[in-house]
């Protein structure tokens, strides 16, 4: 009896080992809504979604999500999970306010590097979109 106790400690303690997430999925992803700026905050709407993957740090890589144009289905999704597998952080951004479109989108992007990089000390940060949201 005595052996078998040190057994099953052993095998306890295997069982409790950290695995990584599942690829292609945001599992154990931290999200945090986030207002980006008072001048461009829509009226009415919530904020903006941090998406944080496990072990992100001052310095590492975000990327933005511009609104604007349509996605083919499921393509955002997946978009975002290789993202978070990479290690970057994704900011997804809202519509944007009142006003000409192209020119609240450009806004809301300076405005969420702005964020990005003086809250949350982002280091490389890249936009990407669909149409109008790609253009700005």
């Amino acid at each position: 009896m005595r052996g078998v106790l040190p057994a099953v400690a052993v095998l306890g303690l295997g069982a409790a080992e950290p695995r990584a997430a599942s690829i292609g999925t945001t599992e154990n992803t931290q999200y945090v809504g986030v207002w980006t700026d008072e001048q461009v905050r829509p009226e009415g709407s919530g904020p903006a979604l941090l998406n944080l993957p496990p072990g992100w740090l001052t310095g590492d890589a975000a990327v933005v999500i511009a609104p604007g144009g349509p996605w083919d289905p499921g393509q955002r999704d997946v978009l975002v999970a290789a993202l978070l597998d990479s290690g970057a952080a994704v900011l997804e951004l809202n519509e944007p306010r009142a006003g000409p479109r192209a020119a609240a989108i450009r806004a809301d992007l300076a405005a969420a590097y702005r964020t990005l990089r003086e809250t949350y000390g982002a280091g490389l940060l890249v936009a990407l979109g669909t149409g109008e949201g790609g253009e700005a």
